[in-house]
């Protein structure tokens, strides 16, 4: 068994490997797909590549490189590449990356997957309880803030008065 962790690229970032455009890409995979090749995909349905698709495109563009039709190329990748074991025949060797369930490699993976939604239940719990916080404190300094204003609107006031109130009485005298 593999314990290596496989890398997933995009169809923009295996188009850019190997040097072609996605509209070619997207039309090389539908012909792979046709002829038995699989290409995994994401829960939205979008194609996921693993280096070992990224080798098999490399070498049917070599294959298009010098001429030969696609259905040749088409062809020589499919049998290359074996679907059923995922594994890459070389001219001295095969070499096979074991293919085992999910729940196999990782029997805590239910319970891990709990415990993480759990995490995330209390950090959003937690994260809306400082924002209620960070509100709270905010609303009382714009509170304080306000009667201070309030507090100098009324003592300018309050002289404005009294000069006018001295005002009155020096024109008296």
């Amino acid at each position: 068994m593999n314990d290596a962790i496989e890398f997933v690229y995009t169809s923009k970032e295996v188009s850019v490997s190997v040097g072609i455009a996605t509209s070619t890409l997207r039309t090389w995979c539908l012909k792979l797909e046709a002829n038995g090749y699989i290409l995994k995909r994401s829960d939205d349905g979008k194609r996921m590549f693993f280096e070992r698709d990224i080798t098999a495109l490399r070498m049917m563009k070599e294959l298009l490189d010098k001429k030969h039709p696609i259905e040749y190329a088409v062809d020589q990748i499919t049998s290359r590449f074996n679907v059923m074991t995922h594994s890459v025949a070389n001219n001295d060797a095969v070499t096979t990356v074991e293919k085992t369930p999910f729940l196999e490699r990782f029997p805590n993976a239910i319970e891990l997957n709990e415990f993480v939604n759990q995490i995330r239940t209390a950090v959003k719990e937690e994260v809306h309880q400082e924002v209620a916080t960070a509100l709270e404190e905010q609303n009382k300094r714009f509170d304080e803030h306000i009667d201070r204003r309030d507090r100098q609107i009324m003592e300018v006031l309050r002289e404005l008065q009294e000069d006018r109130k001295k005002k009155w009485w020096k024109k008296l005298f």
